[in-house]
């Protein structure tokens, strides 16, 4: 079965980095980042937890 360019990615092998999903993702990531910054502290861990998918004490 072919690896698909995340499952490389991930792997650490070589793969294209304008695969459509790796470029949805950079984008989506990129708008949370934007949101994290833009909303006040306390709302603040909530989106760090969707960005990095999973909950985290970090204040």
């Amino acid at each position: 079965m072919t690896q698909t360019a995340k499952e490389k990615m991930l792997a650490g092998e070589l793969y294209l980095a304008n695969d459509p999903e790796l470029v949805a993702e950079r984008i989506e990531a990129k708008a949370r980042c934007h949101r994290y910054n833009q909303e006040p502290v306390h709302l603040n861990r909530e989106i760090l937890a969707e960005l990095l998918g999973y909950e985290t004490d970090a204040t």
